[in-house]
């Protein structure tokens, strides 16, 4: 197996953990979403084929871990 692919896998797990960590401090648990989804257009074949999908949610998750407010938890 190509040892690339372990190092885009170990990169995936990092914004993973990064976007729970954000989710979790701003009370917004949703966030995590957005890079798993990513994650499975990017690693999963056929799905890889739509280009920039990967991309544009990572983006959506750091643009909505930079905007959205603190909720207060309930």
């Amino acid at each position: 197996m190509n040892p690339f692919f372990w190092v885009h896998l170990i990169v995936w797990a990092i914004l993973i953990g990064l976007a729970y960590a954000r989710g979790k401090s701003i009370n917004q648990g949703w966030l995590i979403i957005l890079p798993i989804l990513g994650a499975i257009f990017d690693l999963v074949p056929g799905l890889n084929w739509i280009p920039l999908i990967p991309t544009i949610l990572n983006v959506a998750c750091i643009i909505c871990g930079v905007a959205l407010r603190p909720r207060l938890a309930a």
